[in-house]
């Protein structure tokens, strides 16, 4: 049986042949793919959707995905011939010397960037990269990358003897205890290519450092506002524990059916969120004035809600254990079996909030189900129409 693949981060058809791409059905989305001029066929042979890049690897190149760090070491390992295309950034340390780079047989091509000493510059242009790139000078202390997620805490900065130029992909969070003189004296310049969270009185201290916020996805906690990043659910007990609290979310807030309007209002002045609340029809009003964010979704439901952030399939059982209509919220992936009728969905379901996908089988189940839709940011298909991939997502496939 051929495979339904989700999302690809990075598609490898380097050594690809016909038989090792023949058991794919079909890809959905594909951010990369790398492929050599041999291989560049079997691209017609696969079914993609959409690819955000294709990179041909010229013959006798190999292909590195990442940063790359050249030093004096790395360079006396290089006996033979090296031929490289790298997609990430490359770092020419200050230990390198300057007659290495005539002699030692490296042939480069660089997708990112390339950072080196000011000195070595028109060397490297000369010898290593004849196709072209942007070397970026750099004086004293060479820029350190970081990759994923960072919290640059005190101690972190501590560790840096001279100031730091601070290259960070991914995602960059400071504390709300950083000690922003600190902060001032040993970040000299920084660069995020990713999200960034920080307090509101940090902001003016690191926007001095950053050249360009273009490719920054920046969160600013609200001055007052106490960040909780996972999913909070509140009950009239665990709500005692707040006090006229304002709340930064990321991940959805759900308030409980035992909840009073008064509980709310004394534990929780302010509310700013970047994903959804769910609660009681009774509460609905109430939070929408303690939202700060236009965007933010309230899902409100009458009796009961059940939230889907998995993949889960529904028979006509689960939806007949219910004693009174509920709300549906499909952040993940939900199929509804083939004995589901428009009449349990019509009698069992009071609205449907879709995020994620939602898979019927047959097309007048899937009107009925879209005309129960209050939020559609989701995907809503046939089982027969579409088939689910047997895989969501997968970070690199090589073929």
């Amino acid at each position: 049986m051929k495979q339904h693949i989700g999302n690809v981060g990075l598609l490898n058809l380097m050594d690809a042949t016909e038989d090792s791409v023949k058991g794919i059905e079909r890809i959905d989305n594909v951010g990369m793919v790398v492929f050599k001029k041999s291989t560049a066929h079997l691209l017609h042979s696969l079914n993609i959707g959409n690819i955000g890049q294709a990179l041909e690897i010229p013959e006798g190149y190999r292909y590195l995905q990442g940063d790359l760090v050249i030093n004096a070491t790395y360079l006396k390992s290089v006996t033979d011939s090296v031929n490289l295309v790298v997609s990430g950034n490359i770092m020419i340390e200050n230990d390198v010397p300057s007659e290495a780079i005539d002699t030692c047989p490296l042939q480069l091509i660089v997708k990112g960037k390339v950072y080196s000493p000011g000195h070595l510059v028109g060397k490297l242009h000369a010898a290593w990269f004849k196709d072209g790139a942007k070397i970026i000078p750099y004086e004293d202390c060479a820029p350190r990358f970081e990759r994923g997620v960072l919290k640059l805490t005190n101690g972190y900065l501590n560790m840096f003897e001279q100031p730091q130029w601070l290259i960070v992909h991914g995602e960059l969070l400071l504390p709300k205890d950083l000690d922003m003189a600190l902060f001032a004296n040993k970040i000299s310049k920084l660069e995020v290519k990713g999200e960034l969270t920080l307090y509101e009185n940090q902001e003016p201290d690191v926007l001095k450092k950053i050249d360009a916020i273009s490719a920054v996805d920046m969160n600013v906690i609200p001055e007052g506002f106490e960040p909780v990043e996972k999913q909070l659910i509140l009950n009239e007990r665990s709500l005692r524990r707040f006090h006229h609290k304002k709340l930064w979310l990321t991940q959805p807030l759900v308030i409980q059916t035992d909840v009073s309007r008064e509980a709310l209002g004394e534990a929780i002045d302010g509310i700013y969120s970047s994903s959804f609340i769910i609660c009681p029809e009774t509460l609905e009003d109430l939070l929408y004035e303690k939202t700060k964010t236009l965007d933010t979704e309230v899902l409100s439901y009458t009796h009961d809600y059940v939230l889907i952030e998995g993949e889960e399939k529904w028979s006509k059982d689960q939806f007949l254990a219910y004693d009174h209509p509920i709300n549906l919220i499909v952040t993940g992936c939900l199929t509804l079996d083939q004995d589901v009728t428009e009449d349990i969905v019509v009698n069992q379901v009071a609205a449907i909030d879709l995020f994620g996908d939602l898979s019927v089988p047959t097309p007048k189940l899937k009107g009925v189900c879209r005309s129960l839709l209050r939020v559609n940011e989701g995907r809503m298909d046939l089982l027969n129409e579409d088939k689910r991939p047997e895989f969501r997502n997968i970070g690199q496939l090589t073929l």
